[in-house]
């Protein structure tokens, strides 16, 4: 797995931070039970549980701390959040492909996706430590 930068941590939890905020103005205007209240319940939930692996590596980087053995949500809260992160990759991408590479409008989708794929690879890190840690 590839080491993320402290600048791009930082720039995926300022991504993410935005995502919430939309969400959440977004909440109050779906119907519970139809599945774009389904979708943005999966996305915000996803969204938080990315923002806090993202809070913990930030601290740890700060505090210069492993956090191998942080299990801030139980592995299957983990899998969970996984899939709808990568839902997130593959609408921006598919967003993307109805553009010019460089245009405005496919580089509007650049943060988001190079924030998802944060997120994506410290999801799967932490399920996976918390599956040894499980395991031992």
């Amino acid at each position: 797995m590839r080491n993320i930068t402290k600048e791009q941590l930082e720039s995926a939890h300022k991504e993410i931070v935005a995502i919430i905020r939309k969400c959440e103005h977004m909440e109050g205007k779906s119907a519970a039970g139809t599945s774009q209240h389904t979708l943005l319940k999966n996305r915000l939930f996803s969204m938080r549980v990315a923002k806090q692996l993202i809070e913990e590596k930030l601290t740890a980087l700060q505090m210069n701390a492993a956090i191998e053995n942080a299990n801030i949500v139980s592995l299957q809260e983990l899998a969970l959040a996984i899939e709808p992160v990568r839902s997130i990759i593959r609408k921006c991408r598919k967003a993307q492909s109805k553009y010019e590479k460089e245009t405005a409008h496919y580089n509007r989708h650049e943060p988001m996706i190079h924030a998802m794929q944060i997120a994506e690879q410290l999801l799967e890190e932490q399920h996976q430590l918390q599956q040894e840690a499980e395991a031992r």
